[in-house]
């Protein structure tokens, strides 16, 4: 029998996905439901829809360094921050 690979500290081992656990702060994880619950999703799909949101653009280049592509809006030709 083949020994098992370590996981990182805070994952779990899952059928579907590793899950991480995370210690959310009270106010944040009730403001982050009520979100939830507005945009239809449930608490985790909300949270990586923001992850995914938050990082998006970005590469990590040659040095380590997180590097971020600018986008311009659409509707306003403005540059997105």
């Amino acid at each position: 029998m083949t020994p098992r690979k370590a996981l990182p500290i805070g994952m779990v081992e899952s059928p579907r996905a590793p899950r991480f656990l995370l210690r959310i702060p009270d106010g944040l994880r009730a403001h982050l439901g009520e979100v939830a619950a507005a945009n239809r999703r449930t608490l985790t799909a909300e949270i990586l829809a923001r992850l995914e949101a938050s990082t998006e653009g970005e590469s990590i280049d040659e040095h380590g360094v997180i590097v971020r592509v600018l986008k311009r809006r659409q509707s306003t030709g403005e540059v997105a921050a």
